[in-house]
C-alpha cells in the first residue's frame, strides 16, 4: 500500500475532507513510531491542528494504527507478494 491509498482509507473510515486527510497524512509524517509517547503527541497535534475533539482525533488514529498494522500482518503473512 502507498501513501495515497493509506490516506484515502483513513478518509473513508473517519469520514474526513480531502483538506483534513492532507493535515493528518503531515501529522503522521512527522510523528508515527510505535510509542506511547508519539500516540498522545499524535492525538493532541490532531485536536489542535484540525480542531477536533478528543475522541475523534483518537479515533483518526486508531484507524491509522489499524490500517497500519493490518498492513504489517499482511507483509508477514505474505513477505514476497506483489502489490499490483
Amino acid at each position: 500500500m502507498n501513501k495515497t491509498e493509506f490516506l484515502k482509507q483513513i478518509k473513508e473510515k473517519a469520514n474526513l475532507s480531502d483538506e483534513q486527510v492532507a493535515k493528518v497524512g503531515e501529522i503522521l509524517d512527522s510523528n508515527f513510531t510505535a510509542g506511547q509517547n508519539n500516540h498522545e503527541k499524535i492525538v493532541e497535534s490532531l485536536q489542535k491542528n484540525l480542531n477536533m475533539s478528543p475522541e475523534t482525533a483518537e479515533k483518526v488514529y486508531n484507524v491509522a494504527a489499524e490500517i497500519l498494522t493490518g498492513e504489517i500482518f499482511k507483509k508477514i503473512k505474505n513477505p514476497f507478494e506483489q502489490q499490483l
